[in-house]
């Protein structure tokens, strides 16, 4: 017996002693194709008596087949049909999302057009990709072979989605840095295209309200060269009101150029004159970290450019051909040299890559000098002399690569980590000073100007930072500042806990024990107006009216010193013993677990901690060139760049967990595209 296709109904003829739902046994007659597509749901019979019947193939329940009844209510069992609700062509696709216990559930998948446009535009601006390339015809037949109802858009479309959805974000992210209540430090970084445009990206930096470190470009505006220090001072004055965090403004971050000295001096002065900055700016100007040691760094390179010259030739000539490779491979199983990494040439203008060569150089030193004696060709190599040199200058570059390093995450770095490092390579920089050898002698005077210049002006703030790790406090300053300024170190201790004390105040902290320096004599004459000075609290208006001339007599009579006095939060911070070091220690989870028990020394370490040591990000850190425009946007209008480069780092990627049912968006930085792009 045949089994009926799709595109045939089977016609069964069956005794009235037939169960109905068994058509097994019945004989199966094939007639005439029928056009609707409800029979591929339903088997026809027909009873000894000639009535007509269709049978569900999911439930067996029996409908009237007639031709004369129609096919309607087939049709109106379908969706009703319980046997059925998963055999939808519409729910064969499943989406899984994972649960809060990260368990994974199935859920039928629908497509939703509007929000693949809106992934496409995700897609195109955190890739930097070209607004042309939906457009290609390639990009065309993928998106139609995934779904065939998503409707390819222009390259126009594309750009003016991209405008709307970054008008949005910059709404949201607007109200949500409004709602915070730290201060924010702010970078500027310079960036130059191919147009007769440079544009100054501005970068937001602080700790949210969950204690994560984030940072946001807040603009990227073009500007015409040539620019002096006035006009970017208006510019980054303009964008502080435009977000309305000019009152709110904390540190500013920029590389040595003339021009940013300039702004930042103007910058400073302005908002002085409005008493906006903590300390009077003393902590407002951080010069990148990345800038000055790459300065450094290139000098010191100068010094051994021949070596690294023979070094570069060398791997070319054993990279040239097999026969040289291999006379190499024996070169060094013969010396018994068996490196971990493959030998390479560096990559001009980043000075990371010249370091790793020079090491892996350095390494297979032995091999070099075996491959000299075996080939008789090769005669571009270092002289002994030169392999020393470079072990010199491969030690030196090693703790500035290793800051930088540290330096240039965007995630984990805070600002309690820069001030052991920078001590290191200042002592690092006097031990070479006092060297025997007349090189190292003669390097370290010449980039030692270049570093006390960073250190005069950030060591101040770097000091504070490490204070506020509870790891440290005021005692690596003491045995750090007592190693490099000898006797003098006292001045430069008392600088910082008069300044980290100044800072609390501002906070409104309250005001500690009396210093040494107030004599009794000074205090009596001020009255009960300092009471607070000696007892460590604030004494109320009516209190001090009614009770003056009894304070006073107290302090004349010297009993005052009996009165118990209350520790400010900064006192008992730091009288408490050092907290454990550990490799997974969390500085901001410490300030987190703190910030209720010590609400204002918890703010201002909240700011202090976010202050950035560069202008740039980590895979920039050693680029010693300048930072272009994309050549695929060079022929953008300045509004369309700002909004892709805003919009790349705005851009977070959202996931989505399902808890007691209810669906929750859980986001990293405050930011996310939500957004639903109005079709056109």
């Amino acid at each position: 017996m045949s089994e009926p296709t799709s595109t045939s109904v089977a016609v069964v003829e069956a005794n009235e002693n037939t169960n109905i739902g068994d058509v097994s046994s019945s004989k199966i007659i094939h007639k005439r194709k029928r056009t609707s597509k409800v029979w591929e749901d339903f088997d026809l019979i027909t009873k000894p008596s000639g009535v007509q019947e269709a049978i569900c193939k999911h439930c067996r329940h029996a409908f009237v087949g007639g031709s004369a009844s129609g096919t309607t209510h087939l049709k109106n069992h379908l969706p009703r049909c319980k046997s059925r609700r998963f055999k939808d062509p519409l729910q064969q696709l499943l989406a899984v999302t994972k649960t809060a216990s990260e368990k994974c559930v199935l859920e039928p998948f629908k497509f939703d057009a509007q929000r693949s446009r809106l992934d496409l535009v995700r897609f195109i601006i955190s890739y930097g990709c070209p607004f042309d390339v939906v457009e290609n015809p390639f990009f065309g037949i993928f998106t139609t072979n995934l779904n065939p109802s998503f409707k390819i858009i222009s390259r126009n479309t594309i750009r003016n989605d991209c405008l709307k959805l970054y008008k949005q974000e910059k709404e949201k992210l607007y109200k949500y840095l409004d709602t915070l209540s730290c201060r924010f430090s702010i970078t500027i970084d310079m960036w130059t295209s191919t147009q007769r445009l440079s544009y100054c990206a501005v970068t937001v930096h602080y700790i949210n309200n969950a204690w994560q470190l984030n940072h946001k470009i807040i603009a990227f505006t073009a500007m015409r060269s040539p620019y002096d220090g006035k006009t970017l001072c208006r510019v980054i004055m303009d964008v502080a009101l435009d977000w309305n965090i000019d009152k709110k403004l904390f540190s500013i971050t920029t590389d040595t150029i003339s021009n940013n000295d300039v702004m930042v001096k103007e910058l400073k002065k302005h908002l002085n004159d409005r008493s906006l900055l903590p300390l009077c700016g003393d902590l407002f100007h951080i010069h990148c970290s990345s800038h000055i040691f790459n300065f450094i760094v290139q000098d010191v390179l100068g010094e051994v450019s021949e070596l690294l010259y023979k070094i570069r030739e060398s791997v070319k000539y054993v990279k040239s051909s097999q026969l040289r490779e291999q006379k190499f491979e024996n070169a060094k199983n013969q010396v018994k040299i068996f490196p971990k990494k493959e030998m390479f040439i560096d990559t001009a203008y980043r000075w990371n890559s010249t370091y790793e060569m020079l090491d892996c150089a350095l390494e297979m030193k032995e091999a070099f000098c075996r491959l000299k004696d075996i080939d008789h060709d090769y005669h571009i190599y270092p002289s002994e002399e030169e392999w020393k040199i470079g072990s010199i200058i491969r030690d030196c570059l090693k703790i500035f690569y290793n800051t930088t390093n540290k330096f240039s995450g965007r995630r984990y770095p805070t600002a309690n980590i820069f001030f052991t490092n920078v001590c290191t390579i200042n002592l690092k920089l006097q031990e070479w000073g006092r060297s025997g050898h007349p090189f190292l002698r003669s390097m370290a005077f010449k980039i030692k100007e270049k570093f006390d210049k960073y250190w005069e002006d950030n060591n101040l703030v770097l000091a504070i930072a490490i204070v506020l790790d509870p790891r440290f406090k005021m005692q690596i300053v003491e045995y750090y500042y007592n190693k490099i300024y000898g006797f003098e170190a006292d001045k430069y201790i008392s600088r910082v806990r008069t300044a980290i004390f100044d800072l609390y105040m501002e906070y409104g902290g309250e005001l500690r024990d009396l210093l040494p320096s107030q004599s009794q004599a000074s205090l009596a004459e001020s009255g009960s107006s300092n009471l607070s000075l000696r007892f460590g609290f604030e004494v109320e208006a009516s209190d001090n009216e009614e009770l003056a001339d009894f304070d006073k007599w107290c302090i004349d009579s010297g009993i005052a010193s009996n009165i118990a006095l209350t520790k400010s939060e900064l006192d008992v911070y730091l009288e408490e013993n050092l907290f454990p070091r550990s490799k997974d220690f969390d500085i901001l989870g410490y300030w987190k677990l703190y910030h209720l028990k010590r609400p204002k020394l918890s703010a201002m370490a909240r700011d202090i901690l976010a202050i950035p040591a560069t202008t740039i990000a980590s895979e920039e850190a050693f680029n010693t060139s300048a930072r272009a425009i994309h050549k695929y946007h060079t022929c953008l209008r300045p509004e369309v760049i700002e909004a892709l480069m805003c919009g790349q780092s705005w851009l977070e990627p959202t996931i989505k967990t399902k808890v007691d049912g209810e669906m929750e968006i859980h986001e990293e930085g405050g930011c996310y595209f939500d957004s639903v792009i109005q079709t056109n």
